[in-house]
């Protein structure tokens, strides 16, 4: 939720391009169904239908975060490590 937020803050403020909150967005929409489809509508096979969106929608998150600095992400342009954010710090 805080990397959503973040996200959400710098769009807002113009330091990320609105391509990087679209995955967070899309995410969100994906996952607001699914508990109500998987429980109170009981039903399992539309739910399954969703929950590879959602993983697309994550994979796309990390895909649209891939390319941006730690430091660009911070609410105060400063951070205690200079690693970019991908799948593992180099």
């Amino acid at each position: 939720m805080i990397l959503f937020l973040l996200t959400f803050v710098q769009t807002i403020g113009k330091k990320l391009p609105w391509e990087v909150a679209l995955p967070f967005v899309l995410n969100l929409v994906a996952n607001l169904p699914f508990m109500p489809i998987f429980s109170g509508m009981r039903n399992v096979s539309l739910a399954a239908a969703d929950f590879p969106i959602v993983w697309a929608t994550i994979v796309g998150c990390v895909v649209a975060v891939g390319g941006t600095t730690v430091e660009s992400l911070s609410l105060t342009g400063r951070t205690s490590f200079g690693c970019r954010l991908r799948l593992c710090c180099n």
